[in-house]
């Protein structure tokens, strides 16, 4: 049975639809929160990429949307100051999604090697620059210079090529485009593997909204978790094809090679269900760097029953 109300997702702003946002976009683009009975709306803001809590959650929190998708160490923290209680409900990333590029590939490359080196955070994400750091400090590498980007994502880049910055952190949504047109620019590492399993971002909804509509936001999880099955089997240059409306401009070759590297270091999880070992993984990350100044709570801040209703 079709809900009577749409569920309104919002995006963040526009700078905030990563290529590792897919499952949503793969989601309605093959009909299936149609299918499982829920209509979905996506809505945006109009700023708030750079910000810790982006465009996102002042929206849920004035109740203009029912839900986002963004980053548990945001809920994690205005629980411990005591600000507004929201839960992650749904998973959709599950690892460090950043990507240090270079001018080209390293044999073998450590982050030990960045010792003396400039890096240039590009997108200024506060989440991604906190794990950063937090992996250089964990390796116990000294001397990284982390220079700000300049908003000037291609100038930005461009210093990397010329050698005025030794590396580029970045996403492979900024990245892929370049590393297709510009053979110049390698990949260096991914910071996933290195980062280990967290819930790097989630569907993110107020409990109580959660609670008045159950069964929409049951539908949109089975719904979520049929495309997971999609992104985790379909080939790349498919569900490029499938996102081309949601990536307006986009290059389609560059679209298949960053759902092609992030499905390689396990971007998407399999299922909806957020593990707790990844999340007290997070929190211990998040605590060790001066996110959080105590162990955050997986039971205040996950809720499981919708992911555990069709396991």
């Amino acid at each position: 049975m079709k809900s009577q109300r749409p569920l309104k997702l919002n995006l963040g702003d526009p700078s905030e639809s990563r290529v590792y946002y897919i499952p949503h976009y793969v989601a309605q683009s093959r009909g299936y929160f149609t299918e499982e009975g829920v209509e979905v709306i996506f809505t945006s803001t109009t700023s708030g990429g750079t910000t810790v809590q982006g465009g996102q959650i002042p929206a849920i929190v004035s109740g203009a949307a029912d839900l986002t998708v963004g980053g548990p160490m945001v809920i994690m923290r205005m629980r411990q100051d005591h600000e507004a209680h929201l839960v992650a409900f749904c998973a959709t990333v599950n690892v460090n999604p950043w990507f240090l590029a270079g001018r080209s590939t390293c044999i073998g490359f450590d982050l030990t090697d960045l010792a003396g080196k400039r890096v240039i955070d590009i997108s200024n994400i506060t989440t991604a620059n906190l794990c950063f750091r937090w992996l250089l400090k964990a390796a116990d590498v000294k001397g990284v210079t982390i220079l700000p980007g300049s908003r000037d994502e291609a100038g930005d880049l461009a210093s990397v090529l010329t050698g005025e910055v030794d590396y580029a952190l970045h996403s492979l949504h900024g990245l892929a485009p370049h590393l297709v047109a510009n053979s110049k620019l390698a990949l260096v590492a991914d910071l996933a593997g290195a980062t280990g399993p967290v819930p790097w971002s989630a569907y993110i909804a107020d409990p109580r909204i959660l609670a008045e509509r159950r069964g929409d936001f049951q539908a949109f999880t089975r719904a979520i978790e049929r495309a997971l099955t999609d992104i985790a089997n379909a080939p790349p240059q498919e569900i490029a094809q499938w996102l081309k409306p949601y990536y307006d401009g986009y290059p389609h070759p560059a679209l298949t090679l960053a759902i092609e590297r992030y499905r390689a270091v396990g971007a998407w999880p399999r299922e909806s269900l957020i593990p707790p070992e990844s999340f007290h993984r997070f929190s211990g990350i998040l605590q060790e760097i001066g996110w959080l100044a105590e162990p955050a709570d997986y039971a205040a801040n996950i809720d499981t029953s919708f992911a555990e209703a069709h396991q």
